[in-house]
């Protein structure tokens, strides 16, 4: 049984010196109440020694993060809005490879100082705007992207049973216990996530490999490749439009590529790594996705899956593929949604702010429409986070030349970072001005909406912080990279907050 460290026992040890990685560890399980067995760093910065995460396992990583049901179901849904197959691969790979220009950059947030994305949000927003905003916001959006994933393996669960069994099964029952069977990992925290990358996703590619074979070699005409390959429109608004609606979905991901990246060796081999993921994956998943559009005229891969080789074999392939893919995306969701709670309430820890987000996550699994509406769904996400990555982006890349005062990142009424009573005025004027103009059509979507409003918002952010900069210190002060190093000492940094 898990021991943990809590309770009276450690009311009676003394308080522990804090001299290494090892140490550091101790005191935090101690102070948040926690296993000591987990991963303990939630706001404070990943010690040196910690970084220790070469490029494979980040592939792996992040490549069984990008292969999941909504990277399959979009280029599906492209295709049955009309747009023809080649077409629809091309948004998909045109969104994610812009997307993740802006996800690799502020990935680096990580990979350098060893803090979350979260954490990092404060640098533009202040340590108290950053709460409000885009910890509050990735919260929402963690709990929402775990229920659809849950939702969206249910539905094929359920489809593969009734095609299995014959008989009809409660979608909402299936849903909220496959939901609660998914957290254990993502409380454990970074190993065991790393560890479990290499027995999910050999399983994902393998078993995904025989379902495009199936597609392949089927004999029905549907699945054919003069069908499969006929039809639809090459109209530039189609791709635009299906492309930022891709790109909104990784978005409000941009605040979490950071904690993907804090104990990698190397920025360098974390950006290879990662963009090397995000378009293999998502050509990948696009064939699969876009053969079952055109082969049974459903969204649903699992209902094409199912169809073109209706035995038992493929229903047991499909319900493992179900829960090992499910159980990644999901772990993933729970873990960095855990880092936007824990920027919002630090004291209680990394584990305990997962568990919250599981909780949220958990009940919005019983409700379908989360899975109904998910196009609406994703671009309202994505308006909402294109400002909070455009300034970002601008503050970290333009303004801070790809620097950050790590010690003003836990001072919010002192340091760089100070702003007014730790909130950045303009940052959040922007923001909001920034949200608007996403969700007008000053912006058609010809111009892919979404990344659109990240370029505009992040160049109006920077134009006015150069600006008021020269009236108003805080403003200079939080983008003054010259007095700025590249690293710290992450283990006395922490040192002061487990004292604080």
């Amino acid at each position: 049984m898990t021991e943990f460290a809590a309770g009276p026992r450690i009311e009676r040890e003394p308080a522990l010196e804090v001299t290494d990685a090892d140490s550091l560890e101790r005191a935090l399980a101690q102070r948040h109440r926690t296993p000591e067995q987990v991963e303990q760093f939630g706001v404070e910065a990943v010690p040196s020694e910690r970084k220790t995460t070469g490029a494979w396992d980040l592939f792996g990583i992040q490549l069984s993060f990008q292969i999941n049901n909504l990277t399959i179901t979009m280029p599906a849904l492209a295709v049955l809005a009309g747009l023809n197959v080649w077409a629809a691969l091309l948004s998909q790979v045109i969104g994610v490879g812009l997307v993740f220009l802006g996800y690799i950059a502020l990935a680096t947030i990580g990979s350098k100082y060893g803090i979350p994305g979260q954490v990092g949000a404060r640098i533009a927003f202040g340590v108290f705007g950053s709460k409000v905003t885009a910890s509050l916001m990735r919260s929402i959006a963690s709990a929402y992207w775990f229920a659809w994933q849950t939702l969206a393996a249910a539905l094929g669960i359920q489809v593969i049973l009734k095609a299995w069994t014959g008989n009809d099964y409660d979608l909402i029952v299936i849903s909220v216990l496959f939901a609660v069977f998914q957290t254990a990992i993502a409380l454990t925290g970074w190993e065991s996530l790393r560890y479990l990358t290499r027995v999910v996703l050999p399983i994902k590619l393998v078993f995904l490999s025989v379902v495009i074979i199936a597609f392949v070699t089927s004999s029905r005409p549907e699945f054919g490749w003069t069908h499969v390959t006929s039809g639809g429109s090459w109209a530039w608004s189609g791709i635009a439009l299906w492309a930022g609606t891709i790109a909104a979905g990784h978005l409000s991901m941009y605040t979490d590529s950071a904690d993907l990246a804090r104990y990698a060796k190397s920025s360098r081999s974390m950006a290879a790594a990662f963009y090397g993921a995000a378009l293999v994956s998502v050509v990948f998943c696009g064939i699969i996705g876009i053969w079952a559009a055109k082969g049974v005229g459903d969204g649903n891969w699992f209902a094409g899956a199912a169809d073109v080789q209706p035995h038992v074999w493929m229903y047991l392939l499909l319900i493992i593929v179900l829960v090992a893919d499910n159980w990644f995306i999901n772990i993933m969701n729970l873990y960095t949604g855990g880092f936007a709670v824990v920027n919002v309430i630090g004291r209680i820890g990394r584990f305990w702010s997962t568990v919250l987000i599981a909780i949220a996550g958990i009940t919005l699994s019983g409700f379908k429409g989360v899975y109904d509406n998910t196009p609406t769904f994703v671009n309202e996400i994505g308006f909402a986070f294109a400002p909070v990555g455009g300034i970002l982006l601008a503050h970290y890349v333009l303004l801070s030349r790809g620097r950050i005062d790590l010690p003003s990142i836990y001072t919010p009424l002192r340091g760089a970072y100070r702003y007014l009573g730790g909130v950045n005025p303009v940052a959040v004027v922007v923001g909001v001005l920034g949200y608007l103009l996403a969700r007008s059509d000053l912006i058609g979507t010809a111009l892919i909406r979404p990344l659109a409003v990240v370029v505009i918002t992040g160049a109006a952010y920077a134009v006015a912080m150069a600006v008021v900069a020269r009236v108003w210190a805080p403003a200079r002060d939080s983008i003054a990279h010259e007095a700025m190093k590249d690293h710290y000492d992450p283990v006395e940094i922490d040192r002061d907050l487990v004292a604080a």
